[in-house]
């Protein structure tokens, strides 16, 4: 047992009145116990509570330590605390390496348990008996002959394998969309939808219905999905799906991974120039979010002030005048007396917002 007053394994005999009063009265040795606990190799973490509370602060004791191979799973939180989410929870340990004991689990329940296959399973069926194979942005595709609905092959190879596989075997100009879809099917299965096309590629994860508990359940999906450790800030720093998966190309890229490298807009920038398109991707995904159909509109103010702002830092870039923008007709000092509809033809004839 590993207390978080004294920051280490205890054996029980310590657990006096005097300890108790340490736990009041000291301060909690959480970070000092997760040191210990991943000192003597564990790896598996189970909170039991009616919702989680600290699995945010494990993933990041993890990061610092450096460990990968980390598990932190919950058992109930708040709005699911019925049986399947109970049952979703032991079934997320047994695979993660905790030993279950099913038969309390199934004790007086009709029927004997079945075992599953040990392949993907996934096969929609459509009883079509002549195909032939094609190959398309996605993957291998079983197409009937004459016409109708097609089966999808699924590929027995891990995660990562299959990804890297689909984006090396996807033209150049489709692997954006390959990734796309990719982070629409993690996250249609975190918030719950049935179909990645539920989820709307320009909206942040956070608008779309996320916690921050679900950011970290899609973190830890990409990260099986792509092979790839990323960070636990990454939802928050690229929210919307077309902005996730530039980010997911990029380090695809930086992992030498060359159909990910290609599939980024930006493959052929100096290396030392990564960070301002990463920034950029940050201010598209931000400006998608605002400009969204439900969001709140951006006044006319503060579209003049942006307006002038991304001229000037456009300027620095072209090592032009700060102020002066791109074409002779929107000058400085013509700003400040457009009218809203010359400020909106503006906006939408330069950045595409409208």
């Amino acid at each position: 047992m590993y207390s978080t007053v004294t920051g280490g394994v205890v054996d029980g005999t310590e657990l006096s009145g005097d300890y108790w009063y340490r736990g009041l009265r000291e301060p909690v040795a959480f970070h000092e116990a997760l040191q210990a606990l991943f000192a003597d190799g564990h790896n598996l973490f189970l909170e039991v509570s009616p919702h989680p509370v600290l699995g945010t602060n494990l993933h990041q004791a993890a990061e610092q330590a450096d460990l990968d191979e980390v598990a932190v799973l919950h058992t109930l939180r708040r709005g699911h605390g019925d049986w399947p989410q109970m049952l979703t929870a032991l079934s997320d340990a047994y695979v993660h390496g905790a030993e279950v004991n099913w038969s309390r689990l199934f004790e007086g329940q009709p029927g004997p348990p079945m075992d599953l296959p040990t392949y993907p399973f996934q096969h929609q069926h459509f009883w079509l008996t002549t195909t032939h194979t094609e190959t398309g942005p996605a993957g291998q595709y079983t197409v009937p002959d004459e016409g109708g609905l097609a089966e999808r092959q699924v590929d027995s190879a891990a995660p990562e394998q299959t990804l890297l596989t689909q984006l090396q075997n996807t033209p150049e100009v489709d692997r954006h969309d390959v990734l796309k879809r990719t982070v629409c099917a993690c996250m249609a299965a975190v918030l719950g939808h049935d179909s990645p096309d539920d989820i709307d590629v320009f909206r942040g994860f956070m608008d779309a219905g996320g916690t921050s508990l679900a950011a970290v359940q899609l973190r830890n999906r990409l990260n099986t999905v792509t092979g790839l450790h990323l960070p636990m800030s990454v939802v928050f720093d690229y929210p919307t799906p077309n902005a996730l998966a530039r980010h997911l190309a990029h380090q695809l890229s930086e992992h030498g991974d060359t159909a990910g490298h290609e599939s980024t807009p930006n493959a052929d920038a100096d290396p030392d120039d990564q960070d301002l398109y990463e920034q950029l991707d940050r201010l598209e995904s931000l400006l998608s979010t605002r400009t969204a159909t439900d969001a709140p509109p951006i006044t006319d103010t503060t579209r003049v002030r942006l307006t002038e702002r991304l001229h000037q830092l456009l300027a620095q870039v072209n090592d032009r005048t700060p102020g002066r923008a791109t074409g002779p007709e929107y000058q400085h000092s013509d700003l400040a007396n457009a009218s809203d509809d010359q400020l909106l033809e503006l906006i939408n004839n330069e950045f595409g917002i409208s």
